[in-house]
């Protein structure tokens, strides 16, 4: 098979620049932000599908990393250079995409990014959603930072580089920010087991559900990995995810009541156990999906009289 993939070298790109020229993904957003957003951090979903916003909460929904447009910016040196965006509190205006300007987002593809703190080749990213006064929001590095940071699913560094250099991360995967982890993840491959309660063992029009990680042999995976929970029902404001009656493992739950699509981030305990439950006040039908790194995804149809 002929080569695909030519990576270029990460001293030469600019923050926000392609770095290979396999397919990518890319996705055009308003910015109205009302103020410059730079090249190379990640951003998330506006009040539309078609408007982005700055990250500041680990339950913002990730739509990728900005592209390094020439249009739109006056910068031409390299990274490292006087008049990028240092982390210091002082974003410049001419390294970013302006407000009321369209902003190209990367969904997938590999990206040069310049980096808040060293990162090494194949490993987590992380993506900043809380500052102090001298970090940038969306900021890629290499670890949480005492909770200032979150892991982003799908997603990791392709080289290394030291704290404000440039190192290029490939976005392969579902991005999503994983809250609440506390423990390196494994990366044993594994399956995610479900077991669904009856729905008269708990309180009305709920459903409860006990899950376990085990890897390919049935053995349990200790590593805390997220997993993580779509309620997707066909009426919207139902179907909601909520804190099981014995809960097992640790858990952010949020809701959307615009679309009746729930979500939660659940860290197992270190036998691998997890346990949610799924509430619905009409008779329809709820269809789930529980996903888990490095585990194929499950589906299930609860019916709900």
């Amino acid at each position: 098979m002929s080569q695909r993939g030519y990576l270029y070298e990460p001293g030469t790109l600019l923050s926000g620049m392609k770095a290979d020229l396999v397919d990518d993904a890319v996705k055009s957003y308003k910015n109205t932000t009302g103020a410059v957003v730079p090249f190379g951090v990640a951003v998330c979903i506006g009040a539309s599908d078609d408007v982005l916003a700055r990250i500041d909460s680990v339950t913002d929904k990730i739509v990728g990393i900005v592209v390094h447009d020439h249009a739109t910016s006056n910068q031409g040196s390299v990274i490292g250079d006087s008049d990028d965006p240092f982390y210091d509190g002082s974003e410049d205006p001419s390294y970013g995409v302006p407000d009321k300007k369209t902003a190209n987002v990367m969904r997938f593809g590999v990206i040069a990014v310049k980096v808040e703190s060293a990162v090494t080749a194949e490993s987590d990213v992380y993506v900043r959603h809380t500052v102090t006064t001298t970090e940038l929001l969306g900021a890629l590095r290499g670890d949480a930072d005492s909770g200032k940071a979150a892991r982003l699913s799908g997603a990791k560094f392709l080289t290394a580089a030291d704290a404000g250099d440039v190192a290029f991360v490939f976005l392969f995967g579902d991005l999503r920010l994983m809250a609440g982890e506390t423990t390196a993840l494994g990366n044993k491959p594994g399956l995610i087991s479900l077991v669904v309660g009856a729905e008269a063992a708990v309180a009305a029009n709920a459903i409860e559900i006990a899950g376990t990680l085990v890897d390919l042999q049935g053995n349990v995976i200790t590593d805390q990995r997220p997993v993580h929970i779509v309620s997707l029902p066909t009426t919207a404001d139902q179907g909601d995810i909520a804190a099981a009656g014995t809960p097992v493992g640790t858990g952010f739950f949020a809701q959307n009541s615009a679309t009746g699509e729930n979500n939660a981030s659940i860290i197992p305990t270190a036998a691998g156990l997890f346990s949610f439950r799924i509430t619905n006040t009409v008779a329809e039908v709820n269809q789930v999906v529980v996903t888990a790194d490095g585990c194929l995804p499950r589906v299930l149809r609860l019916t709900f009289a």
